[in-house]
């Protein structure tokens, strides 16, 4: 009986530990593991053009609705990004891994489509200007290599 009390302790722990807490310490930083949501207002039509297909139909989104919710996880060092952040579609699929170092993406940067399948894939440097970025089609078939200015690829991360 102690065994299986322990056991279940043990595990409630753990598994604690991977919830996000959202912690803001004393100094008004965010600090650990933390769960964000961004909602994204668009007005749809019959005759709207999405490159990127983010028009789905969920229990949170309503196709002629006017918004989009995404959800992203990870951590916080001091009040900034830091480490792996993953980010889903409001039905759970992941839609893009950026590792940021010091609340700057570095890194690995991957983004998918609603089905789950890789759309774009790069990995970005501190010292470099330029990015090589892979462009993928159909089922993880590499379309395209094309090179972008980090400034760019920044400014297009951050203001999504």
């Amino acid at each position: 009986m102690k065994k299986l009390f322990f056991i279940l302790f043990f595990s409630a722990i753990i598994l604690d530990a991977q919830n996000p807490k959202n912690i803001v310490d004393s100094s008004g930083l965010k600090q650990g593991l933390w769960k964000e949501y961004r909602v994204l207002y668009t007005i749809v039509d019959d005759d709207a053009f999405f490159p990127d297909d983010t028009v789905y139909i969920t229990n949170r989104t309503e196709y002629k609705g006017h918004c989009l919710v995404f959800e992203y996880i990870g951590e916080y060092e001091n009040g900034v990004r830091e480490g792996l952040w993953h980010g889903y579609y409001s039905d759970g699929i992941i839609r893009r891994i950026i590792n940021y170092k010091n609340g700057i993406p570095n890194g690995v940067l991957k983004y998918f489509d609603i089905k789950g399948n890789i759309l774009i894939e790069c990995f970005i440097e501190e010292c470099d200007s330029i990015v090589s970025v892979k462009l993928f089609c159909g089922e993880g078939n590499i379309c395209d290599e094309i090179k972008v200015k980090k400034s760019g690829l920044l400014r297009e991360i951050y203001m999504e």
